[in-house]
This record gives structure tokens, C-alpha cells and sequence, in this order.
């Protein structure tokens, strides 16, 4: 169970439309720790376990689909990221996980 908060987008601008608060239940369709994200991100060879036991095809499918997904999760978050240091947000010193 969670809080949750979940913002809707505008697919050019990133820019916030909508903002929605309430609660929520998580179903995880992966379990990846930051070391297999970013493998998958850079495009080297991984291994997700919830994708092991389907055929080839279908998991190849599937890897491309979270692949694309963390994509672009990862655009937004670097835009988010440069209008806060835009706006003159504080950033603090911290360990960057590669």
C-alpha cells in the first residue's frame, strides 16, 4: 500500500497539466536495482529475472519496452532536474550511482 502522487505531462513540454493525490496499491512488474537500470540504460548485456522464462521473442520484446520506458523516465527526470537548477534549487554533494 501506498501514498502516491502522480503528475500527467505534457508529452512536448514535460510541463505539469494535472496533479492527482490518494492511495494506491503497487504491483511491480520488475525488481531492478539501480546497477541493472543502468546496464540497461547503456545498452550492455542484462539480466532481468522477471523476463527468464519467457521465449526469446517475447522477451526480447519486453526488454525493449522496459528499456524504452527507463528511457524516458530518465529524460524527465533530467529535465525536472534542469528547471530546478534553473529556478536556483541548492544542490547538495552527493554519491552518483553509474
Amino acid at each position: 500500500y501506498a501514498m502516491s502522487v502522480l503528475w500527467e505531462l505534457d508529452a512536448q513540454s514535460l510541463a505539469v497539466t494535472e496533479v492527482w493525490f490518494g492511495r494506491t496499491l503497487i504491483r511491480s512488474s520488475y525488481q531492478l536495482h539501480y546497477e541493472l537500470a543502468q546496464a540497461l540504460l547503456n545498452g550492455k548485456e542484462a539480466e532481468v529475472p522477471e523476463l527468464a522464462r519467457l521465449d526469446p521473442e517475447e522477451r526480447d520484446t519486453k526488454l525493449t519496452e522496459l528499456t524504452e520506458a527507463l528511457e524516458k523516465l530518465t529524460h524527465i527526470a533530467r529535465h525536472l532536474r534542469a528547471q530546478r537548477d534553473r529556478g536556483g534549487a541548492l544542490e547538495l554533494e552527493g554519491v552518483e550511482v553509474e
